[in-house]
Parts: C-alpha cells; structure tokens; sequence
C-alpha cells in the first residue's frame, strides 16, 4: 500500500514538474497602424482661400546668381526686419521681385561690387511698403547697378539707400497718396522718375557728385503732388521736371 502511495506522489510531482517547464502561450500584439502621410498642410487649403501671410526669407552670397521671386495675395513678406531680411552679397546679380494685392512688403538688400545688381521690383495693390538697400550707407559695393521699380496702387511707400558709383534708377508709379524717399550717396548718380497721381509726396536726395555729377529726370502728372530733391556734388548736376499739375509744391536744392 505505502509502495502504491508513493508512486502516486512521484507521478503528481513529475507532472507539476513539467508543467512548470511549459512557457505559457505567446500572445502577440496587434500590428501598429501606420497614419495615411500628410499631403496637404494644416493651413495650406485656408492660405490658398485669402492668399495670405506667405513669407521669403533668403541669406545668399556668390556671383552671378539670378533670382526670381513671385508672390500674390495680401500680407506677403520678402524679408521680415533687419534682422531676418532678404540678403544677396555677390558680383553680377540679378533679381525680380513681384507682389501682387495688398499690405505687403519687401525688406532687405542688395550688395555687389565692381559688376553691380540689375534689379526689378514691381508691386501691384494697395499699402504695400518696400526698404531697400544697395551698398550700406555710404558703402561703395554697388558700382553700376540698375534699378526698375514700378508700382501700381494707392497708400505704398519706398525707402531706398544706396551707395556706389554710377547707379541708374528708373521708377513708374500709377496711384494716389504714394510715398517715395530716396537716398543716394554715390557719385554719377542718374534717376528717371515717371509718376501719375494725386496726393504723392516724393524725396530724391543725392550726393557726393563724381566727375560727372548727378541727373534727375521727372515726368509728373497729378494734383496736390509733393516734390523735394537735394543734389550735392563736384559739377554739373542737372534736374529736368516736366510737370502737367495742380496745386504741386517743388523744392529744388543744388550746390556744389
């Protein structure tokens, strides 16, 4: 009897034995699922709606390079402050800017060399604003450049400094209550100003005169327009003004 028992208990204890031995039944998790990938940004179908807040922010340095840039809508920016402007340091540049509606803006400048910058600029709307440079201050590195600015709209405004020799302006602007203010410290500097409007209040100062001193040419049609100009130099500034208007007031300063 104790023989039989004892088989019985060697048996249960052999079985308990190897069932701890088994590993349990692995389970394994559900496969993850993976998100479809983005493909329109957050925001992308409501910019697209108004045209809004589109932004350009370029720090380039070389020669030669050419570069355009297009924007249409309200509240765009090419550069946003002196600290994040648009910057092109280099020989033999070109660039177009073209702004299309309303409240935009254009800060930041251009800085060549012994070649220059050919420049377009053109904003068509209402508000827009523009603070431009080439050269800094009374820097020379914008020997030869060529500026066409053209502007369409009412309430916009330009500020331009540039320095270097022998720059050549030529700005068209079609609207009412527009502000221009530009400053040139360079000498044989030439500026060819075509404006229609009302109400425009217009700065053109030039200085340090080279050998063949500065030149200002002015084709005015318009009301109650607002016009001061300061050429400063060697010999031989000249500032021509045709003016079909009403109301105007001119300032003309010259000396050598």
């Amino acid at each position: 009897m104790k023989k039989i028992i004892g088989i019985l208990l060697f048996s249960l204890l052999s079985v308990n034995s190897f069932a701890q031995q088994v590993d349990p039944t692995v389970v394994l998790p559900p496969s993850p699922v993976i998100p479809a990938m983005t493909t329109v940004t957050p925001n992308e179908l409501a910019s697209a709606a108004s045209d809004t807040s589109n932004r350009v922010f370029i720090d380039q340095a070389g020669v030669n390079p050419n570069i355009n840039i297009t924007q249409t809508g309200q509240n765009n920016n090419i550069g946003i402050s002196a600290i994040t402007p648009f910057v092109y340091r280099g020989d033999n540049q070109t660039f177009v800017g073209i702004q299309t509606g309303n409240n935009n803006s254009l800060t930041g400048g251009i800085y060549g060399d012994a070649v220059g910058v050919n420049t377009t600029i053109q904003q068509i709307g209402n508000s827009n604003s523009i603070d431009f440079n080439c050269g800094a201050g009374t820097n020379a590195n914008c020997d030869r450049s060529i500026f066409n600015w053209n502007f369409t709209g009412n309430s916009n405004t330009l500020y331009y400094n540039g320095g270097g020799a022998n720059q050549n302006s030529a700005i068209n602007t079609n609207g009412n209550n527009n502000t221009l203010n530009m400053n040139v410290y360079a000498p044989n500097a030439s500026q060819n100003l075509q404006i229609t409007g009302d109400y425009n209040n217009f700065n053109v100062t030039q200085t340090n005169g080279g050998a063949n001193g500065h030149s200002l040419s002015i084709n005015l049609i318009g009301t109650n327009n607002t016009f001061t100009t300061s050429q400063t130099g060697t010999v031989d500034n000249v500032i021509n003004i045709k003016s079909i208007s009403n109301n105007g007031t001119f300032t003309v300063k010259q000396s050598n």
